[in-house]
This record gives structure tokens, sequence and C-alpha cells, in this order.
């Protein structure tokens, strides 16, 4: 399920925030935020909608907010997997026909 977030203009003159699905092409009004009537109530109001939207669908965000750092010491190398590697030669030599020169050699 994919939310998204949008900005209506209300009758009172303030902003409304709302996470919103959408379904056969219509708009679901999923969670109703709350009403902003300046800028910084309205970015409030947008990165609250953006927690509710990671913790529904436990999703981590594309662009964080916050910049994580991973230290080497956190890292554990696993090893080299040569069947991607294999795969690329095998393709690569299959493209240039030398398969079909080296098996007209052996038959010589």
């Amino acid at each position: 399920m994919t939310y998204h977030i949008r900005k209506v203009k209300t009758a009172s003159d303030s902003t409304a925030v709302q996470v919103e699905n959408y379904v056969n092409r219509k708009r679901i009004v999923v969670k109703y935020i709350d009403s902003a009537h300046n800028k910084d109530e309205e970015k409030i109001l947008w990165d609250n909608a953006e927690k509710w939207i990671a913790e529904e669908t436990k999703q981590i965000s594309l662009s964080p907010k916050e910049k994580r750092y991973i230290l080497p010491e956190q890292l554990e190398y696993l090893g080299f997997q040569y069947a991607f590697l294999y795969e690329i030669f095998y393709k690569l030599q299959t493209r240039l026909a030398i398969l079909a020169l080296a098996a007209s050699c052996l038959t010589i």
C-alpha cells in the first residue's frame, strides 16, 4: 500500500495535512493529521505525517532526515560471489563467438 501526503486549503484559510491512498483511481483519505495556520506548523505536520507512514508501513524512508553513519567496525565481509562474474564472462564470450571458434578448433 502506497501512502501519499497532501496539503488542502480549508474554508477557514488554514492548510490541512492528510495521508491518502489511491484505490481504483480514487483518492481515499487514510489519516487526517491536523490543520496548520502557518508554514512552521505545516512543516511539523508534514513531518508527523511522514512518521506515521514510516510506522504504518514499517519501511525506512529513502531520504532520511538525519544522517546515519556506518563505522567500518560494524561491517562484516561475507565473501565474493563468483557466479555473477562467471555469468558476465560467459555472456561476453558467447557474444564474441569465441565458443564457436573454440569448438571448431577442437574438431581439427
